[in-house]
């Protein structure tokens, strides 16, 4: 018999739904830690980086870049970098 959840997540028609409700009515906060923030630096200038104010990446002011965070993880590829807007 299979189990409900499998380690690739929940059968689609079963709670499909409910997650779908359920991250509707939910704020999604990414959580990167203190810790990583100060490790982390611009891959371009190597310079410091900062988290934006809604929290879903990373900002560098030298190179006007902010690498996008995606499910909690930071994107620090120079070539997915969106500029910054003036």
């Amino acid at each position: 018999m299979r189990s409900i959840v499998s380690v690739y997540g929940p059968p689609y028609p079963f709670f499909h739904g409910f997650f779908k409700e359920f991250l509707l009515d939910k704020e999604i906060v990414m959580a990167i830690s203190q810790e990583l923030l100060d490790i982390l630096a611009c891959p371009k200038c190597k310079g410091d980086i900062y988290l934006n104010d809604t929290k879903d990446g990373l900002v560098c002011d030298h190179c006007k870049l902010c690498y996008e965070i995606r499910d909690d993880i930071p994107i620090m590829l120079i070539d997915e970098a969106k500029p910054l807007e003036d």
